[in-house]
């Protein structure tokens, strides 16, 4: 993960041989939130609830156009 967000994205902590916790600030939610879909793994965002409601809103976006016509 350290390698494909690179040193600009923050700290990232290991956690366990599976796992880690990134660290950081991002000049825009778009922006992190792009970056955070883009790693190709599962993730979870704890903080902020700011971005956590706008990943609710891509993943609202793209379902509906997943399903054109429903």
């Amino acid at each position: 993960m350290a390698r494909r967000l690179g040193a600009a994205a923050g700290s990232v902590e290991p956690i366990d041989d599976h796992s880690c916790r990134l660290r950081g600030r991002a000049d825009t939610l778009e922006w992190l939130a792009s970056r955070l879909l883009m790693l190709g793994c599962a993730f979870e965002v704890h903080e902020p609830p700011e971005l956590r409601a706008y990943l609710r809103e891509l993943s609202a976006r793209a379902a509906r156009a997943a399903t054109p016509g429903d």
